[in-house]
């Protein structure tokens, strides 16, 4: 089954087709500023929408798509459809629910010139609300409106925003038993994929495997087996799937196949030849899903093949650790066997979150977590202590116990204070509640205005509804006073207050000044080299700060802490949490450009909130668009960024100018 890249590149055109994008340039300062200020000045925003430069045109309809202001709605309706279309829907979509915007791009759904059907359709999905979709169901089943391309992408954005229809489901079915162009079926997957689908479709999703399709479709394919649990009863689809040239194709082999139905043992020997594959994400999601293998026939031999492998030195410690709590899994292993026979040979990370699944051996899980709680730094607490609070409806009346989460709530550890507040059942909550409102209070009152606890401080305010309401509103109150972005504008936004972004031209003058100084970026790695290409023109504030810091050694050894095998790899956090940044916030750049295979983009708990950590898309996952910054694409070195594992670390970051190419 082997794919090339151009066979990758055809779905790519056909969904991104037209795509006409906005463009900064190095003299629209005062628009970028107006934007990233988020005063959006409608006589600077204007002088471009109606300019004669069609450049200037796309840049402020980018600018607008990020007011959240309808007043703009009916200026940009007397623009050049045909030729403004594709930033045309996207800011109208970004802008947010509008009657009259609703109204004007479902007119453009029959309009025959219409060459932005998908975009149109994505967008549509943004603004309208439960009415819109089941006109839209309605008129398209009737064929009052003829042609559906981009219907998917409209019911996934309809979903994403809590609005759903049980005819949305049925529609996709049916559109997937009429077998669709490529593009469509894409469209059908993926969107089954986000909405969920029934076991009724089987039938057609083993067609769609054994067919000759393209790698995405197959991807999506697997993946929709997936959440259904299942893999056809097929062993020579396996055994295909098992031996693709594609690293993509044998993860979600390995995901989906756990399900299948074994009979032999030459049948799971097949799937287990899975936990040796060159590529270490194909390796530790098989390790992962091993754990839902179903095959009574001969369970000792499996338990004795599971074992040759965690003796294996050629296993990656990521792939051992997970093969380590599936095999527990699977043979119900005790934690102090766990213990006695693996603590020395996997990560430590791995043990704890064996202890936390395995809560009925709770007396030995707490003996043994009590002892190392107050010895173990920040990154180590992030599995441990998960598996701590596993245990606290066993120990709520303990003080002892007790007594050892609460000086970790104390800490400057913002991870493990969150970890704590997201994890604390209500019974404890209830329980120790005096104490915890102290425990808040004093957390914020330290670190309301301190960068790296924005996210943890939300989780307080979390905790704290949980609590008392009366002292909800209290901890509401103090958030408002804070000098972070994110903080206060979720206080607002709980006060029901408009919120005002607060201005930072030091910030803003600090980026614009290198703003478009680099082409490229060199990110040299412990597995290779990769090169990532800048897109200042779509995202000019967000490349300028990856350069600055880049420039600096920021990014010089920190780690990659997150990798979801076939989805993404991120980084860009110095204390390797995932909980850190650079000690202050930036604006989003949200643009049409697509998140495809190869893409950066920017990590955020929300819009404008990011910060350094940064991300590498594995494959193609629309429903990212316009809801994360994109500003890079790689262009050198992808199969670098295909076998970074989680822990696997950048070196350091040479920067490129455009003539030095």
């Amino acid at each position: 089954m082997k794919k090339t890249i151009f066979a990758l590149l055809s779905i790519l055109l056909l969904l991104t087709s037209n795509y006409t994008f906005a463009q900064y340039t190095i003299q629209d300062s005062s628009l970028v500023r107006t934007t990233f200020q988020r005063e959006f000045d409608k006589n600077i925003i204007y002088n471009y929408l109606f300019s004669n430069d069609s450049n200037k045109v796309n840049a402020a309809l980018l600018s607008i798509s990020h007011s959240e202001d309808t007043t703009f709605v009916d200026s940009i309706f007397k623009l050049d459809f045909s030729k403004y279309g594709i930033n045309i829907t996207f800011a109208l979509g970004q802008i947010g629910k509008s009657k009259k915007s609703e109204k004007f791009l479902i007119d453009k759904l029959n309009d025959s010139t219409n060459q932005f059907l998908v975009s149109t359709f994505s967008s549509i999905g943004k603004v309208g609300d439960s009415l819109t979709l089941e006109y839209l169901l309605e008129a398209i089943e009737s064929n009052v409106i003829s042609n559906s391309n981009g219907f998917p992408f409209s019911i996934v954005n309809f979903h994403l925003r809590g609005i759903k229809n049980d005819n949305s489901a049925k529609y996709l079915s049916k559109l997937l038993s009429s077998h669709p162009a490529e593009k469509q079926l894409f469209q059908t997957l993926f969107a089954l994929y986000r909405i969920g689908l029934a076991k009724d479709m089987i039938p057609e999703l083993q067609n769609i495997l054994t067919g000759n399709h393209e790698e995405i479709i197959t991807l999506y394919t697997l993946s929709n087996f997936r959440k259904l649990k299942y893999f056809p009863n097929d062993i020579e689809l396996l055994k295909g799937m098992v031996v693709s040239d594609s690293w993509k194709i044998r993860t979600e082999t390995a995901n989906s196949a756990s399900f299948y139905q074994f009979r032999t043992n030459e049948e799971v020997t097949l799937y287990l030849s899975l936990l040796n594959d060159k590529n270490p994400n194909v390796s530790r999601t098989a390790a992962t899903a091993l754990k839902n293998i179903k095959y009574s026939k001969n369970r000792n031999w499996l338990k004795n093949e599971i074992e040759k492998y965690l003796q294996n030195n050629n296993q990656t410690p990521n792939a051992k650790g997970e093969l380590l709590i599936s095999y527990a899994s699977l043979f119900n292993i005790s934690s102090e066997k766990i213990v006695d026979d693996y603590s020395g040979s996997v990560e430590p990370k791995f043990i704890y979150r064996l202890l936390a699944a395995n809560t009925s051996d709770w007396e030995f899980n707490y003996e043994y977590l009590s002892e190392r709680i107050e010895e173990s730094n920040e990154i180590e607490l992030l599995d441990l202590l998960p598996a701590y609070l596993a245990l606290q409806n066993k120990y709520i009346n303990n003080k002892e116990y007790a007594a050892y989460w609460f000086k970790v709530f104390q800490s400057n550890k913002p991870s493990s204070v969150s970890i704590i507040a997201d994890g604390l059942k209500l019974p404890i909550i209830h329980h120790y509640r005096e104490v915890l409102q102290e425990l808040i209070i004093e957390q914020i009152f330290k670190n309301k205005n301190n960068p790296q606890f924005a996210e943890t401080i939300i989780s307080l305010a979390n905790l704290a509804y949980k609590i008392d309401r009366v002292f909800y509103d209290s901890v509401i109150d103090m958030l408002a006073t804070s000098s972070l972005y994110s903080v206060k504008k979720f206080a607002f936004k709980k006060q029901g207050l408009e919120f005002i972004t607060p201005k930072n031209d030091k910030l803003f003058r600090q980026l614009w000044s290198t703003v478009f100084k680099y082409k490229f970026a060199e990110v040299e790695t412990n597995k290779g080299n990769f090169t990532i290409a800048l897109k200042p023109e779509y995202a000019p504030m967000t490349c300028s700060n990856f350069s600055s810091l880049a420039v600096g050694g920021f990014y010089n050894g920190v780690i990659f802490h997150r990798v979801v095998p076939n989805f993404v790899i991120q980084t860009g956090d110095t204390t390797n949490t995932g909980w850190g940044g650079p000690g202050y916030e930036i604006v989003s750049e949200f643009s049409p450009l697509p998140f495809d295979r190869g893409t950066v983009g920017i990590a955020s708990i929300g819009k404008d909130t990011e910060g350094s950590q940064w991300f590498v898309m594995h494959s193609i996952f629309p429903h990212l668009n316009g809801r994360y910054t994109n500003w890079g694409n790689i262009v050198k070195g992808v199969e670098v960024v295909d076998i970074i594992d989680e822990g696997d670390k950048i070196l350091s970051i040479k920067l490129i100018r455009d003539n030095q190419k």
